[in-house]
């Protein structure tokens, strides 16, 4: 009996396997642009009042990223937002290499952007988390908590990311926003062609996810 059912079992586990790459690269995009079509997110948005913006904290954890550190913290720093209601936190993984350095002249020019230097190897996800319960107490229990965004240290922002992703926390029902990424391919010029295509199709389908459900998958 089970020699019987073997091999059909397998045949449903290989087909079934076929189906949802199938879903997965075209019956799904397919699906989401024929939903969204027409769709647009809310309007319901913070306008470019400076006292009504919210406090935004800049959360990187960095290991031996001296290659580009200065240019992306360059373009975070010049990021249009009002004065006071923006900081910069990295959380060094014990690198080795200049990227202190990078930091601390930056920091003679803007005292928003603080390094907190981690001993020994911690990982991303430990001194993200770090930095975070380091900015709950600082705010404390009855402050109003910041909206923190994430970022690479290889990531180059435009001058008004931070106003764009913060509009949209205007809405109380909002819990995550998304920004749209663009890959100069500078650095694999080869397949910089695939790669633009694969990234441009990954942010559409992002927003297309968001119009339709508020969440992204």
């Amino acid at each position: 009996m089970i020699s019987y059912l073997l091999p059909i079992l397998l045949q449903i586990i290989f087909w079934a396997s076929i189906v949802g790459i199938l879903h997965s690269y075209g019956a799904y995009p397919i699906l989401l642009n024929l939903l969204s079509k027409g769709k647009e997110l809310s309007n319901d948005r913070f306008q470019n009042v400076a006292e009504e913006w919210p406090h935004v904290v800049v959360l990187m954890a960095a290991y031996n990223e001296d290659a580009v550190l200065e240019k992306t913290l360059t373009s975070i720093l010049g990021n249009d937002y009002p004065t006071g209601k923006f900081d910069v936190l990295i959380g060094s993984d014990n690198s080795t290499d200049r990227s202190h350095e990078i930091v601390r002249t930056l920091q003679n020019e803007h005292s928003n952007l603080k390094l907190k230097v981690f001993e020994g190897r911690s990982g991303k996800i430990r001194i993200i988390n770090q930095l975070v319960e380091e900015c709950r107490e600082r705010f404390g229990p009855n402050g109003e908590p910041p909206i923190f965004i994430l970022c690479d240290a290889n990531i180059t922002w435009s001058k008004d990311l931070t106003k764009k992703l913060v509009s949209h926390f205007k809405r109380n029902d909002v819990g995550l926003v998304g920004a749209t990424v663009i890959d100069d391919g500078e650095e694999h010029a080869g397949i910089a062609g695939a790669e633009d295509c694969y990234v441009n199709r990954e942010n559409r389908m992002k927003f297309q996810e968001g119009v339709l459900w508020g969440a992204t998958i």
